[in-house]
């Protein structure tokens, strides 16, 4: 397809063809005149000439006197007659050919032929010549003249006479074509002035209108160097916007057919519904001879693929002002409109993965400005993005942290270097309420062009803080409780031999001796250590766990007498226990000192009165967090909400207000344990307890007990009976401890009620008398104790060494060793420390007449 028309002559040429075709059409209408007019007045000499020599060849071949003439039967002297006659044309000076022909049947035979052999012709013109008829008219009397082709092939002039005394006709011919040579001959210089003429006005018109004629050809020749060049086609329609040309430029594409849209509408070429709004308007432009502006559309190729174009024309009217069409060009835009369709998708995926990042996401220009705004940090600071799009970041920033942000901003757009560019820090964030909060901020560059901003991702480190505190809190509770653990264990000992050794003082002491009365002060006091002691290793999880299933609203029931007791009359008690609470498991005595040290501490927070609530729930656990508690395991879990109307703790008392020893009391009122032992038991049980607190308002504490899924069992310690005398016996005895002077005490009381003991100082030591003495009937032995074996292990050993072996454990601080499946195991078989002699010679007996052994 080419941008113009090939072989079109320059303007200069095609004026002079213009010229010259004229002047050759008419020099050939006025020599085709001149030629009729010569042939006709040929045609009238011819006949006048054919009619005198008829009447010449009549006079000379007129008959004799008898009225015979008999020339075809050897009528010499006819004949010669005939050749005078001839002869006397000849003196006429014709230039014409004469003979004289009769009809012989068919034939038509020349009987004299002036100037040509009589034998050579016998028949003067073939039979079925179109002129017969007329020769057959002259022997019929008339005079004729017509144009003919003689037998020779030569375009004669024939003019005809009757020569009637003979009965012949006398034909008198001429060559035309020697008309046509006169004719040419007279006007060979009217032509040659015509051409005079006409080269004299070319070389005028050429020196005239040359610089016209090329700056024309130079306009022309752009045009088909644009149109050449061009990578868009040119189209141009009718009247019924029907295309009646396409024509493109080298830079459309090969396979753009251009032609295969001649004769069609663009609605035919098209895969579109052009029933949309879009072609709606167009054909509505192209009906009113609108401009077309831009139209975009898919346009169906000859080879059935599709490219997306965007046309535009104007339309065309011709001299009268009458609607001839549109011409216009067209643009294939299929690979920008893909290269749009990739950006537009890859722009909207960008915002899209903006708006639902978890982080909040903030855009701003070199100066601070907030471009974007994503939903994660509307939902963090508290501003819709319309109130924060606009202005400066610094709105989100405490004052301090502001300047300091903009200095880092500063410092890298003058200096290039990064203190905060690509590295994320933590720092301080300012939410719409006012309230600041611990982020995470990262902010990197956004470079396009020559533009610069920054992109910050923000992490609100709230809860992370928190949980990284709460952590760190129980951590620190869980230090203290092994640290308490480790001192009560020994404390245990101590008041142990203390207990033991006075209680044998006392059995050999008057009663009514002031002695006896000191001693037992000093009695009351070890008794008093060794429940604060007990205490300790309750909070410090050491000590076996009697679990059970607890109805735990029958439990709350049960305490209402002595909790109401417990208030003053100030403060109401209101209960809501929900129906169909599941039961918990816990230690029902733990329970009970839990629930007491609660609504104790909650009525020391209402010293002028208030309200007390107690409630229930069910309540499960999916996240491994619950109001921001840690180790608080997904599950099912009771939960009891002891609440008060009080003054509230500050956040720094909150914070600690389950450390062992801390007390916002007086010394007198209060140990710092109570608070502590709650958590203790919580944690021992499996569950957790949180603390809700402010200033003015009161307090909330939430104790979480894991559901029991178990029936009532009930695994109790082996306590001491009220009975005042202590049991005898005769059994010999294997008593392991690692403190050297509770075995001289277990000893020798062991000793006085009949029994044989030997001792021990470490499981390993035990288990080599055991195996060297078969005749040992229980062991006694602590739980934890030094030397590689606890006595758990040393039991373990003995009863696989001596299935029928009686064992009764002592346990004051299991550590870690004394779990729930062990306490299960050792139900009833274990002696709490510190002990009383009566206790230990109880438990001793009671574990020799045991019918059944841990297994």
């Amino acid at each position: 397809m080419k941008a113009g028309n090939q072989g079109v002559t320059s303007p200069l040429l095609r004026v002079l063809l213009v010229t010259g075709g004229a002047f050759a059409i008419a020099f050939a209408v006025l020599a085709f005149l001149d030629y009729r007019n010569v042939l006709d007045e040929e045609m009238r000499d011819s006949l006048v000439e054919a009619q005198v020599a008829a009447r010449l060849i009549a006079e000379v071949t007129a008959p004799d006197g008898d009225g015979s003439a008999d020339l075809q039967g050897g009528g010499a002297d006819v004949l010669r007659r005939v050749e005078r006659a001839f002869e006397s044309l000849d003196e006429i000076q014709h230039d014409r050919d004469i003979a004289v022909f009769a009809r012989d049947g068919d034939r038509l035979q020349v009987l004299a032929d002036h100037g040509r052999t009589g034998g050579e012709h016998d028949d003067i013109l073939p039979v079925d010549t179109r002129g017969r008829g007329e020769l057959l008219r002259a022997l019929g009397g008339e005079s004729v003249v017509f144009e003919a082709v003689d037998r020779t092939g030569i375009e004669q002039i024939f003019a005809c006479a009757p020569v009637a005394s003979a009965g012949w006709g006398l034909c008198v011919r001429k060559s035309i074509r020697s008309i046509r040579a006169t004719i040419l001959e007279r006007n060979l210089v009217v032509v040659a002035m015509v051409l005079i003429v006409m080269l004299a006005m070319f070389a005028l018109v050429r020196r005239q209108i040359k610089p016209l004629v090329a700056a024309v050809e130079h306009r022309e020749k752009r045009f088909r160097d644009f149109a050449e060049a061009a990578s868009e086609w040119f189209w141009e329609t009718d009247a019924d916007l029907r295309f009646t040309a396409v024509f493109a430029g080298s830079g459309v594409r090969p396979k753009f057919e251009a032609q295969g849209y001649v004769g069609k509408r663009r609605e035919e070429m098209t895969g579109e519904d052009v029933t949309t709004e879009k072609w709606r308007r167009h054909l509505d432009d192209m009906a009113n001879r609108r401009p077309v502006k831009n139209f975009d559309y898919d346009l169906r190729e000859g080879d059935g693929k599709t490219i997306h174009v965007r046309v535009n024309g104007i339309p065309v009217f011709d001299a009268e002002g009458a609607f001839a069409g549109y011409r216009g060009i067209g643009t294939d835009i299929t690979e920008e409109t893909e290269a749009e369709k990739r950006l537009w998708e890859a722009t909207e995926r960008a915002r899209i993965a903006f708006e639902n990042v978890t982080v909040g996401c903030i855009t701003i220009t070199r100066d601070g400005t907030i471009e974007s705004f994503n939903a994660s940090a509307e939902q963090m600071f508290g501003y819709d993005r319309s109130e924060v799009v606009g202005k400066n970041v610094r709105m989100l920033m405490p004052a301090s942290i502001a300047v300091e942000h903009d200095g880092f901003l500063s410092h890298y757009l003058e200096t290039g270097h990064a203190r905060v560019i690509g590295v994320g820090r933590e720092t301080t964030g300012l939410r719409k309420s006012g309230e600041e909060f611990p982020i995470h901020l990262g902010v990197g560059e956004l470079r396009v062009g020559d533009a610069i901003g920054f992109i910050g991702s923000i992490t609100d480190l709230t809860q992370e803080k928190r949980l990284a505190e709460q952590l760190r809190r129980s951590q620190k509770m869980d230090a203290v409780g092994q640290l308490t653990g480790g001192i009560a264990h020994d404390f245990n000992n101590i008041l142990g031999i203390v207990i033991g050794n006075i209680d044998l003082v006392l059995r050999k002491t008057d009663a009514d001796s002031s002695a006896y009365r000191q001693l037992g002060r000093a009695l009351g006091a070890a008794e008093r250590g060794a429940r604060l002691t007990r205490r300790l290793l309750n909070f410090a999880r050491q000590t076996p766990t009697t679990s059970k299933a607890i109805d735990v609203n029958g439990t709350i029931r049960d305490l209402d007498e002595l909790l109401s007791r417990s208030l003053t009359a100030s403060i109401s008690l209101e209960l809501t226990l929900v129906d169909g609470l599941w039961r918990a498991n816990a230690d029902p005595g733990d329970l009970d000192d839990a629930l007491t040290n609660l609504v104790l501490n909650a009525r020391d927070a209402m010293p002028s009165g208030g309200r007390l609530s107690i409630e229930t729930a069910n309540v499960t656990i999916t996240d491994a967090e619950l109001d921001g508690m840690l180790r608080l395991a997904p599950g099912e879990y009771v939960r009891i909400s002891v609440s008060d109307t009080g003054i509230g703790m500050p956040a720094a008392v909150l914070d600690r207000v389950f450390e062992p020893f801390f007390t916002t009391k007086d010394p007198e009122a209060g140990t710092g344990l109570g608070l502590p032992m709650v958590y203790a038991f919580a944690r021992r049980s499996g569950g957790n307890v949180s603390a809700y607190s402010e200033e003015g308002l009161g307090s909330t504490f939430r104790l979480y007990l894991p559901r029991s899924r178990a029936g009532d069992a009930n695994f109790d310690v082996a306590a001491p009976d009220s009975g005042l005398e202590s049991p005898h016996g005769s059994e010999r005895l294997l008593v392991v401890d690692d403190e050297k002077d509770l075995l001289r005490l277990a000893e020798s009381v062991l000793g006085d009620l009949g029994y044989s003991v030997r001792t021990a100082r470490s499981g390993r030591d035990g288990l080599a008398m055991l195996q060297q003495d078969a005749t040992i009937d229980l062991l006694l032995t602590d739980i934890v104790m030094p030397g590689g074996m606890s006595g758990l292990e040393l039991a373990d050993a003995a009863l696989d060494l001596r299935p029928d072996l009686k064992v009764l454990l002592a346990s004051g601080y299991t550590g870690s060793l004394f779990d729930e499946a062990t306490a299960e195991r050792w139900a009833g078989w274990v002696l709490a420390k510190p002990y009383s002699n009566l206790a230990l010679a109880q438990a001793v007996r009671r574990a020799l007449d045991g019918k059944d052994v841990p297994c």
